[in-house]
């Protein structure tokens, strides 16, 4: 072979590698992977029934911070059903009291299984809806509807109403940034004393 020959195949190869990552993202494949669910009672009676929606992303944090989000509905009186976005626990909303989607951000959006499941779902009026996004591009602010834009991406017409945003800023292998021990349950517990306000 001789050298442009094969500075064309290292090309090639780069090329085929990047429309493939761009794919594996585009695409949300790893939300294909959740499709299990689990409920958790909560140790007295309960206040009512919550459902956590997650899609896992490619590093996992967002699924993490469903299990958070989770336990700390359980531990406020709530029946949690857990779900991954492809479970069929999660396609019938509309009987919870309460609504936390949680999943990945890439080029500053909701993962798409996310991002469609928050524009189809059907739910009340009076449903608590909640997003908790977790990637590595951090918010330029944290004003209210700066983030409910940033995270969710819906149009100022959506019929679903989103009461509490949040957003997770994480390293390439999902970790938390911040590094402060503790970050990651402080937010999702700010994030579920704002929702169910």
């Amino acid at each position: 072979m001789n050298l442009m020959s094969i500075i064309g195949l290292i090309i090639l190869s780069i090329i085929s590698v990047v429309i493939v990552g761009w794919a594996f993202l585009y695409l949300d494949v790893m939300s294909y992977t959740a499709t299990s669910s689990e409920t958790l009672k909560p140790s007295e009676t309960s206040l009512g029934h919550a459902l956590v929606v997650y899609d896992p992303g490619i590093t996992g944090s967002a699924k993490n911070a469903a299990v958070k989000i989770a336990n700390v509905l359980q531990s406020k009186g709530y029946s949690v059903d857990l779900a991954g976005i492809r479970s069929s626990n999660a396609r019938n909303a509309y009987s919870y009291n309460v609504i936390a989607v949680v999943g990945p951000v890439y080029w500053d959006k909701l993962g798409s299984a996310a991002q469609k499941y928050l524009q189809n779902i059907h739910v009340s009026s009076d449903v608590k809806v909640g997003v908790f996004a977790t990637g590595i591009v951090a918010p330029e602010s944290n004003d209210s509807q700066y983030m409910h834009n940033f995270v969710t991406n819906l149009p100022n017409d959506s019929p679903v109403k989103v009461k509490s945003v949040m957003k997770l800023v994480t390293d390439m292998s999902g970790n938390d940034v911040n590094k402060t021990s503790g970050n990651m349950e402080k937010q999702c517990n700010e994030f579920v004393s704002e929702l169910i306000q």
